[in-house]
């Protein structure tokens, strides 16, 4: 992302995004890379919880349906 240009020989200053180093090995692209792992990592977790919470809540919810219609339905005298 060229910004400007320096003022006295005319070369374009580049900025780099925070947290980006300046090394030439690969190693900003590894953490970048990592960091993507760990959120999809995180979002897959917190997806595995809330379909475990929805699908014990189903549970709860059908097994007290029935028995309000049981004792709706009953011959009680």
């Amino acid at each position: 992302m060229i910004i400007g240009t320096h003022s006295k020989c005319g070369q374009a200053l580049r900025h780099r995004p925070f947290g980006v180093a300046q090394d030439r090995s690969g190693q900003a692209l590894r953490r970048r890379s990592g960091q993507a792992m760990v959120e999809y990592v995180v979002v897959a977790g917190i997806l595995l919880a809330s379909t475990a919470i929805m699908t014990l809540f189903l549970s709860v919810f059908r097994d007290y349906g029935t028995r309000v219609l049981n004792l709706v339905g009953s011959e009680y005298p």
